[in-house]
């Protein structure tokens, strides 16, 4: 069956956001952080959809969770070499806690400490959803930026 991996990935601006200084909202316990810790270690994803953090990693042909997850591993060559695997990302690296698989019938695992667990709800869904609305805050911030810079430079 046909699978859809996604990875939560920080971007660079988040990893220099939880590398910044603590007071300043940086660190692990500032909300990029803990929007990445609760969506890897947690499973939720609703705020990290929002913040841009799933990331499509690949598409595949598998039979089951275990067998995506193997497949997603650097064992001797790294996974993106493979002619099964479709490479949706442009930051490789093997599949952990909190990945998600979602199956072309929407069926959706997420990969936990010991196996996977089936994630309910319309992960697709939730994604586009909140994807938009992170989109709609970006284009207002830009927005405002914009008109602030125009006001400055007249």
């Amino acid at each position: 069956m046909k699978a859809t991996v996604y990875f939560i990935q920080l971007s660079d601006a988040q990893v220099a956001k939880i590398n910044g200084p603590v007071g300043c909202g940086g660190g692990w316990g500032g909300a990029v952080g803990r929007t990445y810790w609760k969506a890897q270690n947690k499973g939720e994803y609703k705020n990290a959809a929002l913040l841009g953090m799933i990331q499509p990693a690949a598409k595949l042909e598998a039979y089951d969770a275990e067998n995506v997850f193997h497949m997603i591993q650097n064992h001797q060559t790294p996974w993106t070499a493979s002619e099964h695997v479709e490479v949706l990302t442009d930051k490789p690296r093997s599949m952990m806690v909190g990945d998600v698989i979602v199956w072309e019938d929407g069926t959706t695992e997420v990969v936990a400490r010991f196996g996977f667990e089936k994630y309910e709800g319309d992960f697709k869904k939730m994604l586009k959803e909140q994807s938009e609305l992170g989109a709609y805050f970006f284009q207002t911030t830009l927005d405002k930026a914009l008109e602030y810079v125009e006001k400055e430079t007249a």
